[in-house]
């Protein structure tokens, strides 16, 4: 939606997300964990090389047994200069995350496009190299990437004691996907990747269990 002008505009997006956990019985989590929300992106230019970028979602995490603690807001703010605009340029800020076991981080990159068929976005706390595979005129695209970061979040649970709870879960994850993008916004995205150094802890005891690492499959689609 433009704020006056295309340079300033406001995006809102509804997502909904299920993550399905495959656990042995003697870990205390649930089956299903659901996060659904509403996303918005706002970008405005400042000059010809500088410009803010913020990303706020507020959702509701959890098993949809309880909603004690289950609303939470990501957020995200950024200022990005182009050092040579559509090639390389610079990000510096902060991502809220709004999680148990971590709720603030930096987030400082640099993006470099050397062609149009390449793009690496090197952040932290996630960094993406992607190659575009395909391109219809301006109908759609498909694209290849490999992503490395933090995973995980904090969802609100009911144990099997019947204790409301938060449980987080954290690791890092190398993942390698595919995504399809169309005009006006729609498309899909399947990875596959792996994740190590993985750590379940729930909020009432602070005891964190370690796991082995682990295989991941994701997937969306966008309309």
């Amino acid at each position: 939606m433009p704020l006056g002008s295309f340079d300033n505009i406001v995006g809102v997006t509804p997502s909904f997300r299920v993550d399905f956990v495959h656990a042995a019985p003697s870990i205390d989590i649930p089956n299903e964990l659901f996060e659904t929300g509403i996303n918005f992106f706002y970008r405005k230019p400042i000059n010809d090389r500088l410009s803010v970028m913020a990303i706020v979602r507020p959702s509701v995490r959890s098993d949809f047994t309880t909603s004690d603690q289950a609303f939470r807001v990501f957020g995200l703010g950024l200022l990005n200069w182009d050092c040579k605009p559509d090639v390389l340029s610079l990000s510096f800020g902060a991502v809220y995350l709004d999680r148990a076991d971590l709720t603030l981080l930096p987030a400082v990159g640099l993006t470099w496009t050397p062609k149009p068929t390449t793009k690496l976005d090197l952040r932290f706390p996630e960094s993406k190299i992607a190659y575009r595979l395909t391109k219809h005129s301006s109908q759609s695209e498909t694209w290849s990437y490999l992503t490395t970061g933090i995973g995980g979040n904090t969802w609100s649970v009911t144990r099997a004691s019947g204790q409301t709870d938060e449980l987080s879960l954290r690791d890092i994850r190398l993942m390698f996907g595919i995504d399809h993008a169309t005009d006006g916004g729609g498309g899909w995205f399947a990875e596959f990747g792996f994740a190590f150094n993985r750590r379940i802890e729930y909020e009432s005891t602070k005891k964190e269990v370690s796991l082995s690492g682990g295989v991941l499959l994701q997937g969306g689609w966008r309309y």
